[in-house]
């Protein structure tokens, strides 16, 4: 694998004499630059930064509107759990199925000649015990090999197993996880990114 900012350098050079191929399209670099610039946002204004944010013409006024409708939801989930928050682990049970139904989401176009190997670790949550996936991308095809960790994984992903159902049911956002430190990411950004584009999450 090439590594980091002077890999990408190189790799970007040679792209551009047609000694080889891009490791990236260019919607992959957007969104890498996407999440970047969030990152530095975030720091800077000490909030959570929408990836979406960034491109609407009055940015602030999105964000305020967001963040109003997430605390509007969140005040009604609440109610809904008998400890007044959030308990993603309620999910855990389903996160197995919901992991092969993931599967289902792969888009080969987006993929490309995308060739990849990710590890992902449910933590024990809920009552379910701790689950382990290695997901292979190749040919335009992906496979699941449950109870598996590769390990020459480009990227692996260690979540819970309530909050990472919670991401598959879209009832919690995977940049929400990543800052809360949910999420824990292991390998390179830009297999992240391939990942995120190719199965749209």
């Amino acid at each position: 694998w090439v590594e980091g900012f002077k890999g990408a350098a190189e790799n970007f050079i040679s792209a551009i004499d047609g000694k080889e191929a891009p490791l990236l399209t260019g919607k992959e670099g957007k969104e890498i630059l996407k999440m970047s610039f969030a990152i530095y946002e975030s720091a800077k204004r000490r909030r959570d930064v929408f990836l979406d944010e960034l491109e609407k013409t009055f940015p602030t006024l999105y964000a305020k509107k967001r963040i109003r409708k997430e605390k509007k939801e969140s005040y009604i989930e609440s109610f809904k759990s008998p400890l007044f928050g959030k308990d993603f682990s309620k999910y855990a049970p389903q996160a197995k199925k919901l992991t092969e139904d993931f599967m289902n989401r792969f888009d080969s176009e987006a993929a490309q000649d995308w060739e990849g190997v990710i590890g992902i670790v449910l933590s024990a949550e809920g009552g379910v015990a701790e689950q382990k996936f290695t997901i292979k991308i190749g040919g335009g095809k992906a496979k699941l090999i449950s109870g598996e960790l590769p390990e020459d994984a480009g990227i692996t992903l260690t979540i819970p197993a309530g909050s990472w159902a919670a991401i598959l049911l879209g009832k919690k956002r995977l940049e929400t996880a990543l800052f809360k430190r949910e999420l824990k990411v292991e390998g390179e950004a830009m297999e992240g990114m391939k990942l995120r584009s190719a199965f749209h999450i």
